[in-house]
């Protein structure tokens, strides 16, 4: 039996979670994977779980405006681990260009299902399956 991918999502919006959440059970069930999601409500608690989490995270979801770090701040902490990351934001203005020249993709808010799910198979074709 296969692990499902881990993907850890960080959002301080509780409806815009919710919204991402569906978004990504959806386009990993279309696709056959199973996918156990992370969530982190901070760029804070999103670093410790990246931390607790290393070696198994298929890549990180974030949003860039949020209280205490914000998403330069989790994807500088996901990329020095070596873990993709996709920066989602309605202001691209605020993304630091040396972070978004090393994220996998920045995608301005609002997106759709096809435009997140095409960004998302990206980085699942490339993820090796681990037997568990």
């Amino acid at each position: 039996m296969n692990q499902p991918i881990e993907i850890l999502l960080v959002d301080d919006d509780p409806t815009m979670r919710f919204y991402l959440f569906r978004l990504l059970t959806t386009i990993c069930a279309l696709e056959g994977k199973d996918v156990k999601i992370n969530i982190a409500k901070n760029g804070e608690e999103a670093i410790q779980l990246i931390d607790t989490l290393r070696g198994e995270l298929a890549f990180v979801l974030s949003d860039v405006s949020m209280p205490k770090v914000d998403g330069n701040g989790v994807a500088k902490h996901a990329i020095l681990n070596c873990i993709p990351i996709i920066l989602a934001t309605a202001t691209p203005a605020l993304v630091d260009s040396a972070v978004a020249q090393q994220c996998h993709t920045v995608i301005e808010k609002p997106f759709t299902l096809t435009e997140l799910k095409n960004v998302v198979l990206t980085l699942l074709l490339n993820i090796p399956r681990k037997a568990s």
